[in-house]
C-alpha cells in the first residue's frame, strides 16, 4: 500500500479499520478518502507545518462500535481523521483544532466536525476532523456546542 497522498498513506488511514487493503473499501468510502486526503487532510497537514499521526482513520461498522464510535459517525463514511501533533506538546493540540476551524471557516477546506478529546485526567487525547458538510464542534467527546452553517 503506497502514499494515498502526499503525507498521507493509505497504511496510516486503513490502520485498525478492519479493512486490510485499499480494493477492499466499498466504492463510495474509497472515493470519499481519495477526495478528502486531497481536499482537507493533506492541505491540513501542509498547514500545520509539523508531523501529525493519524490515531483513526476510515473504521468498518463493527470496529467503530467496538470503539465507542458515533452511531453516525463520519470515520465508516471514510470522511473523518482523529489527528495527533508528533510533538505531543499540549499548544500543538490547540494550534491544530485552531487552524481546522480557520481553514473550514474560510472555505480553504471542506465545511465539517471539530472535536478535542482529552483524558479524565485533562490531558490531550487527539483532535478529531472531519468533512461532514456542516461546521459541528464539541469537546472532550459530549457535544458542547452545536452550529450548522
Amino acid at each position: 500500500m503506497g502514499d494515498l497522498a502526499p503525507k498521507l498513506s493509505w497504511a496510516e488511514v486503513l490502520r485498525g479499520s478492519g479493512v486490510s487493503t485499499p480494493g477492499d473499501l466499498p466504492l463510495d468510502v474509497r472515493a470519499n478518502i481519495e477526495r478528502m486526503s486531497r481536499d482537507m487532510f493533506t492541505p491540513l497537514r501542509m498547514q500545520f507545518n509539523a508531523p501529525l499521526i493519524v490515531i483513526s482513520g476510515y473504521r468498518t461498522e463493527a470496529v467503530n462500535r467496538a470503539c465507542g464510535g458515533a452511531r453516525n459517525s463520519q470515520h465508516v463514511q471514510g470522511l473523518a481523521l482523529d489527528l495527533v501533533p508528533a510533538s505531543k506538546v499540549p499548544s500543538d493540540y490547540s494550534r491544530l483544532a485552531f487552524l481546522v476551524d480557520v481553514l473550514q471557516g474560510a472555505g480553504k477546506i471542506p465545511k465539517g466536525g471539530r472535536g478535542l478529546y482529552k483524558t479524565a485526567a485533562g490531558l490531550w487525547r487527539f483532535v478529531h476532523c472531519d468533512a461532514r458538510g456542516t461546521i459541528a464542534r464539541w469537546n472532550s467527546g459530549r457535544v458542547d456546542r452545536l452550529e450548522v452553517a
